[in-house]
């Protein structure tokens, strides 16, 4: 996990060089401690906050200088709503980028957390039967995805049939994970199977 999450941060233009305001949990969800690793795994300062405590994160945000905001998209409007009331600026904060995930968000919520935060956010959606992140929209292309191909491999299928479709057609997203030991996800025509190992 610490390898995709590592990707998923690059891919958001994350470097050893960001502070990285982890706001996931570090409890039973595997996604604070996914991002922390990740983190580590660039070389980037990552500042252990977890979820909750708002005006905590907003501090946090003023003295450490963050430069990347983790955490999900309802909550970093819930920032946002609570700098407004501190009489924040956002304009005057570095972090100008922020990796959201663990929950679906439209793209009119994106625009929201721009015009808010003043930050650029970058999507890491969880998979839930493979529990580690796997699509990215690019953050130099809003509207272009990205996968780690080396650790899944992502395929469009008709859900009538299940067979492959060719490039460009409409159909259901699948993903076959290469490197999940635990209980690897395998797609196959007709069927989609989740095999505990």
């Amino acid at each position: 996990m610490s390898e995709v999450m590592a990707r998923t941060l690059a891919m958001g233009d994350t470097t050893a060089k960001d502070r990285v305001q982890n706001a996931y949990g570090y409890g039973l969800f595997t996604g604070g401690l996914g991002v922390h690793y990740g983190a580590r795994k660039i070389g980037a300062m990552v500042i252990p906050i977890s979820g909750g405590n708002t005006k905590r994160q907003l501090q946090i945000m003023k003295d450490f200088g963050t430069t990347v905001l983790c955490c999900t998209p309802s909550y970093s409007l819930h920032i946002a709503e609570a700098g407004k009331e501190e009489k924040i600026d956002f304009r005057n904060c570095p972090s100008g980028r922020a990796c959201f995930g663990a929950e679906s968000w439209s793209e009119n919520m994106r625009k929201e957390i721009e015009e808010k935060l003043h930050s650029r956010p970058s999507i890491s959606t969880a998979l839930p039967k493979s529990s580690v992140p796997a699509w990215h929209p690019n953050a130099n292309g809003r509207n272009c995805s990205m996968c780690s191909r080396t650790i899944f491999i992502p395929e469009i299928i008709n859900p009538e049939t299940g067979q492959r479709l060719p490039d460009g057609e409409k159909g259901e997203l699948v993903f076959t994970t290469l490197t999940k030991e635990g209980t690897p996800v395998i797609q196959v025509p007709h069927a989609r199977h989740h095999l505990p190992r």
